[in-house]
Order: C-alpha cells, then sequence, then structure tokens
C-alpha cells in the first residue's frame, strides 16, 4: 500500500519545463549547496545515496550535495552541523523510509527545514522510498505537515529505466537552476542523461520561420517563443491562483507545490 497521490503533473510537465526555463538562476545567492541530503545513514538508506543519488546529482549532473560522512565539520556539534548545513542549502531531500522515520536525527533534520520553509527560505522534496503508509497516523505532527503540503517523489527502484528516467526528471526540475548544470546537460556523452530544459520545450511553443533557422545556425541564439494555452496556465502558477482539471480542483501556490 502507497500513499495516495494524483498523477495529474504528467499532463503538466511541459508546463513545469516552461515554468522553469524562464526561472532565474540561483549560481549567486552565496549559498554553498544546491541540497542537503537529509537520510537515515545505514543500510539501504545510505545505500541509495551511495549508488543513485550521489553518482547522478553530482558527479554526472554537478549539483553540489551536503553529505553528512562528508561535509559535516568535525568537533562540531552535529545539532549544530545541522542547522548550518540546512541554512547554507537551497534544497532539503528528505529520503523517507521507516528508519527515517524512527530517528531523532533526521526529526531534527526536517524540523528545522520546516521552520526554514515556513519563514520562505527553504524548499523541502521528499522521495519515498520505501513504504512508509503504515506510519501515517503515529509519524511525527511536522513530517505529517510537510507530506500533506509539500508535493513528493517516489522511487521507481533500478529496475525500470522508463520510471527512473521521469523520476530524475521531475526531481531535476525540482532542484536549483544553475548554469553549471545546464552546460554539463547540454554536453552529456550519455543520451539517457542529456536532459535540458532549454532544448525540451512544449510543442505549443511555436517558433517564426526566421527564428528557427536562426536558432538552426547560431545555438547560442535564445528563442523568442509564442505561448498557446501555457501562457494562461503559467499566469496562474505566477500570480498563485487555482487552476481546474477533471480531477478537481488544484493549487498552483508556487511551482513546488506543483505535482512534478
Amino acid at each position: 500500500m502507497k500513499l495516495k497521490h494524483t498523477t495529474w503533473w504528467k499532463r503538466y510537465i511541459p508546463v513545469l519545463k516552461l515554468v522553469h526555463y524562464f526561472k532565474s538562476y540561483e549560481d549567486d545567492d552565496e549559498r554553498e549547496w544546491d541540497a542537503f541530503i537529509s537520510y537515515k545513514s545505514e543500510g539501504n538508506d545510505e545505500q541509495f545515496v551511495l549508488k543513485y543519488l550521489y553518482p547522478k546529482l553530482e558527479l554526472e549532473l554537478g549539483f553540489k550535495l551536503c553529505l553528512h560522512f562528508r561535509d559535516f565539520i568535525p568537533g562540531n556539534a552535529i545539532a549544530n552541523n545541522i542547522l548550518q548545513s540546512v541554512t547554507k542549502s537551497r534544497r532539503v531531500i528528505l529520503l523517507l523510509t521507516p528508519r527515517f522515520i524512527e530517528s531523532e536525527w533526521t526529526r531534527f533534520e526536517y524540523q528545522k527545514a520546516q521552520y526554514e520553509m515556513i519563514h520562505g527560505r527553504q524548499t523541502i522534496i521528499p522521495i519515498i522510498l520505501e513504504d512508509i503508509s503504515s506510519f501515517k497516523k503515529t509519524m511525527d505532527i511536522n513530517l505529517q505537515q510537510i507530506l500533506k503540503s509539500v508535493t513528493y517523489l517516489e522511487w521507481p527502484g533500478g529496475d525500470n529505466p522508463s520510471k527512473e528516467k521521469k523520476f530524475w526528471t521531475r526531481l531535476m526540475l525540482a532542484l536549483p537552476k544553475r548554469k553549471e548544470v545546464e552546460e554539463r546537460l547540454q554536453t552529456s556523452s550519455d543520451p539517457a542523461s542529456r536532459y535540458s530544459v532549454q532544448h525540451d520545450l512544449p510543442e505549443s511553443i511555436i517558433y517564426t520561420k526566421e527564428e528557427k533557422n536562426l536558432n538552426q545556425n547560431n545555438k547560442t541564439i535564445q528563442p523568442v517563443v509564442t505561448l498557446k494555452k501555457e501562457e494562461k496556465i503559467l499566469s496562474d502558477i505566477i500570480a498563485g491562483e487555482t487552476h481546474k482539471t477533471k480531477n478537481g480542483k488544484i493549487l498552483l501556490d508556487s511551482y513546488y507545490s506543483i505535482h512534478l
């Protein structure tokens, strides 16, 4: 049994890419890391970080991750290391498993992240690694509030390339937009990893014939776009308005509240 969630994001991934395309870069905000990884440092939790998350996000794509075993300052109190690391990170990724939920230190990490989020200084990205539905009623109230108010991702496992590719795409859309990462994606030799928002825009973005020729001859020229239905949805997202779908009324209060 898994936590219930809507899948209307499938219709709006092109819009999310469009939002990302027009976002400002976050390279110059003086924060040290792109994401603080909150996880239980043992077993499958740690293996996921070492086998998947760290190689993919940092080694391959160039995101700067804050990891306990590498980036905590020796001699500092653990609580101080956590406080400083969350504050200096642009995102906080929670790797949710039963072990995570039962850990006192991970509880302190997501409570600090939630405090920063409430004050508009942090964005939390929960990733469900294992089934946690049996903990819904007994988990810490702060984590319950996070899962009710923040969109989460579910790890599909490492044996389904198609679902795994969608997972990484959605995660990358939620991470900070950085020039170094965009450049790496442009030059990646692995087609499965070569994800670029700039060259993967919705079909409803129209180029004039002259603009299309210019872009083919000079890849550095940014296209002038004409938007169709995405223009209204995008304005709703920015304005914090609601948008109706077949699944009901969905609040678009910010880019990161959207189901990626």
